[in-house]
Parts: C-alpha cells; structure tokens; sequence
C-alpha cells in the first residue's frame, strides 16, 4: 500500500507477504477472511494505491482520504459501502458489515451505508438524512428521507436497503446529510453494480409460473413461445426478479388463502400477495347494517392501504381499491352519503349498495326514537 500528500510531499509506503489458512475444497463454499491496514494520518488530504495481489487475484484500487482538522465545525467521515450480514464476521462499533471494496454485489445481497457526522450541537433534536440509489440513465429507483435523533458530538449515520428488486447492472448510491443549526450539508456517492445472476431453470420448479408477475397480456405471448424461446425468456426473466422471495410468496399465499375448491395462489388476495409482497398489518373490518365485512391491507412504507370485499359471498375476496393510508376509516368516520361523493369513490356501491344513505338514515333513526 502507497499513500502519500502532494501539499507536504510527504508519502508512506507499506509491503509484505500474510499467511492465510485455506480449509479443504468441501468445506469452502463460504470461504472469505478479512485483512485491515491501520494508518495514523495528521490533517490533510491524501491519495492511496492499494494493490492485493494473491495466486489466484491481483487487482489494484486507487482513492483519496481527507482527514479534517478538528476546528468545532460540523463534518463527516468518508462514506463506507458495505454488505449486510447477520454474522460477526466484521464488526465496527458493534455494527456487523462486510465492507465491499470494489462495489460488486448480488441481487440478493443487502446494501449497508456507514458514514461518522462530527461536530453536532443539540440547539436542535434532529438532523437529516436522505438517501439515493440513481440508475444508470439518471432515473431515481430509491429515495428514503430521515430525521434523526442527535444523541451526541459524534453520530454513526447508517441504513440497509435490499438490492433484491433492482436488475443487474451499475447504479449511483447518494447519501445527503444536513444539520439545520450550522446550515451544514454534505453529499457522498459511490458507483456500484450489481451482478446478474446466473440463472439454471432446471434447479427451479417454479420458474414458469410467471402469470403471477407478468400482465395477462405478456403471459400470452409468453404461452406461445416455442420451448427453446421460453427457455431463453425465463433466463432473461429470473435474472431480473428475485426466485427465492417469489417461491417464498407463492407458498405463503397457498398456507393463507387456500380453500377446499382453490389453491391460495390463484385467489384475489393471494394474487396480489405474491405480486407486491405482505402487508405490514391487517385489519379485518366485521359486517355492520350499511356494509360487507371487509379486509383491509396496510402498507405503511409504501404510504397506501389495500381494500378487499367478498362481494359475491363466494369466499374469496376481491380488490376494491387502492387508497391512501387510513382513508377508507376517514370515509367511513365522516359517513358520506352524498351523490358527489359516489362518483368519486364509485367503489362504495360495491361494498356496500346504501353506504350513501347510511348518515341521512341514522339521523332519521335518532329522531323517530326521540319522538
């Protein structure tokens, strides 16, 4: 390893040759280690070179540190990109990661953000935080805004975002942090790519029943594929969407929703289970004199709730609508009744044919007992 500062024309330079135990072929399917170099450096900026070279890998990295002088201004450390794991493989302040050093991950891996803020006073409880993944033509995939408690001097700012709904290819990691007290605002990115994944359709039983993802249009075109072109289609497919969550979904819905006369996958609900994921709570809403009993899906992270009837009594319940959080309690609280009111939430008919008469009719219901 090199490092050295052009303003001091001062430079290190550190060499040698580590053992490492190696376990047998059969045992070293998750085989990895961890090495670290500790560096003391003064205030300034530096550039490093760092090469590994083993029998089997050599690759070189370059990059620049600066370390800032300790002047009561607010500043962050360099932004440290990791993998979550749920092993003390490596730990950092009691934190489990797995630094990536040349920014390659998995679909399946779980991206962890490190970053140290420096220099906060508590005139203010917060401070806040937000964080990007950019696709490669500029598009925004990921956005998640924080407000953070300060609880002292240093902070250890982090979060984990699954990569398991992105596609392989190179993206843009952005972190924003900002401290309204001193008007301070940093911004750090890191370029990293995922790697497609190798996909081998005969290990996965499940790889064809892609109705539950797809339009029933695709479908279609997808049923009259020749063998070699499904085939060729699913590779593509699976590389872009997670099997292992999907499966996980697919049997879920059938241990949920299954019935004497259908399977759990091909309900209403068990469709939409599959396609977008569990809720994160569910509130089931009993039958009263103006509705159906309804089943209500809440998804928070997601800022929306997710309404189902069995309107046909037939056992299994439909999708009515999507709406925002907690707005079908608002409709139901206020009690609509007006004409205005149905054209803008039709579906209410549907679940409930007087749901517009239900407020005029209790009013009338309190007089006649009054009288």
């Amino acid at each position: 390893m090199e490092i050295y500062n052009y303003q001091n024309n001062d430079s290190a330079h550190i060499a040698g040759t580590k053992g490492l135990f190696r376990p047998l072929k059969s045992v070293q399917k998750d085989f990895h280690f961890v090495d670290y170099i500790p560096i003391s450096l003064y205030p300034g900026l530096f550039h490093y070179r760092l090469l590994i070279d083993t029998k089997d890998f050599s690759k070189e990295y370059k990059g620049q540190i600066e370390i800032i002088p300790d002047t009561g201004q607010v500043y962050t450390s360099d932004l440290i990109i990791g993998k979550r794991c749920n092993m003390e493989i490596f730990s950092y302040r009691g934190l489990p990661f797995i630094p990536v050093i040349d920014l390659n991950f998995e679909l399946n891996d779980t991206l962890f953000s490190y970053i140290e803020i420096y220099g906060l006073r508590a005139d203010s409880l917060y401070y806040d935080s937000r964080y990007k993944i950019i696709g490669n033509s500029g598009n925004l995939i990921y956005e998640r805004k924080l407000r953070n408690l300060k609880c002292g001097y240093q902070i250890v700012d982090t979060t984990s975002i699954p990569l398991n709904g992105l596609t392989g290819g190179e993206y843009t990691f952005l972190v924003e942090i900002y401290d309204s007290v001193s008007a301070s605002r940093f911004q750090h990115k890191r370029l990293f790519t995922i790697r497609p994944l190798k996909v081998d359709i005969s290990n996965m039983p499940f790889s064809s029943e892609i109705q539950f993802l797809v339009s029933q249009k695709e479908f279609k075109r997808f049923k009259v594929l020749s063998q070699q072109e499904k085939e060729i289609y699913l590779k593509k497919f699976w590389t872009e969407h997670d099997y292992q969550e999907f499966v996980k979904r697919l049997l879920e819905a059938d241990e949920k929703f299954s019935t004497t006369r259908m399977k759990g996958r091909n309900s209403k609900r068990g469709r939409y289970y599959i396609k977008y994921g569990p809720p994160e709570c569910i509130d089931d809403i009993p039958m009263n004199r103006w509705g159906k009993p309804l089943e209500l899906w809440h998804y928070y992270s997601q800022g929306k709730d997710v309404l189902f009837c069995d309107v046909h009594n037939d056992g299994d319940p439909e999708l009515i609508a999507v709406l925002r959080v907690n707005e079908l309690f608002h409709i139901i609280e206020l009690g609509y009744y007006k004409p205005e009111d149905i054209r803008k939430w039709p579906w209410l008919t549907r679940i409930a044919p007087g749901t517009y008469f239900r407020q005029k009719s209790e009013e009338e219901e309190d007089i006649l007992q009054e009288d």
